[in-house]
């Protein structure tokens, strides 16, 4: 799945949600090889971790719906982080 997703940088939307058997390097290689995304939902996807949401904060800067809950691995604090950085999104949905 990833390989795909690195081909494919212009895709604007990616829903890997209740894709648990994703490892999180696949998660975070999908999601920051595609600079343009505006909608990202990836919830229940049990092993997201706060390493992964920061560096898609950093390459998805355009990012207008984020849905990472039910991710249990996220923390409380990286979720205040994103609110911070993503205070212009939309739709952002944490645990």
């Amino acid at each position: 799945m990833a390989q795909v997703v690195l081909d494919c940088p212009l895709i604007h939307e990616l829903d890997i949600g209740s894709c648990n058997k994703l490892p999180d390097a696949v998660i975070r290689a999908a999601a920051t090889s595609c600079p343009r995304l505006v909608k990202l939902d990836m919830c229940n996807c049990s092993c997201v971790s706060d390493e992964t949401l920061r560096e898609i904060a950093q390459h998805c800067p355009n990012l207008g719906f984020l849905d990472a809950s039910y991710c249990p691995s996220i923390s409380l604090e990286v979720c205040f982080e994103l609110y911070t950085y993503y205070s212009h999104m939309q739709d952002c949905i944490l645990n």
